[in-house]
């Protein structure tokens, strides 16, 4: 599957919540959007910090102890030009990742503006780094994984 079909998947998922009129009935739901930076390791060299953008998005009963959680992020970077000492060429390289995740989450409300919430599950993620040579030359690297996750944060909520 391809990842915008996975970030398509995602974002409907979580916008049927709000979509359907669950709110009502007990039934509760979050949509937030998120940007930030992921830390890779060195294995992926000067692309090891990206900018991250995604969807956190939960739904479920309000009789439930946690919500499902639905989460879908991705990652990029890339750089143009850059001199590549070991044939002294100019080369472009881009670097992707995204990762759909699947859990539960649990919200901690004591009544103020600021809402901790905890979560895990687990997560399917893919990497993708591409590698292209003024000579013309060209090379494809690409990998998945599935593992875990755990996460928390902070919602701020300015007008509850």
């Amino acid at each position: 599957m391809n990842k915008s079909a996975i970030l398509i998947i995602g974002m409907l998922t979580s916008g049927f919540v709000q979509a359907n009129g669950w709110t009502g009935n007990g039934w509760t739901g979050n949509v937030n959007g998120f940007v930030g930076n992921k830390s890779l390791d060195s294995d992926w060299g000067e692309f090891d910090s990206q900018s991250e953008f995604g969807i956190i998005s939960d739904f479920g009963h309000q009789s439930w102890p946690f919500l499902i959680a639905i989460d879908v992020f991705a990652s990029l970077d890339d750089a143009d030009n850059k001199e590549n000492k070991s044939s002294k060429g100019r080369l472009r390289v881009d670097a992707v990742t995204s990762e759909v995740m699947v859990g539960i989450r649990r919200y901690y409300d004591f009544n103020y503006v600021i809402t901790p919430y905890l979560g895990g599950g687990i997560t399917s993620a893919y990497g993708h780094r591409e590698i292209k040579q003024s000579d013309g030359t060209y090379k494809d690297e690409h990998d998945r994984g599935v593992g875990l996750w755990i996460g928390g944060g902070l919602v701020w909520k300015p007008w509850k």
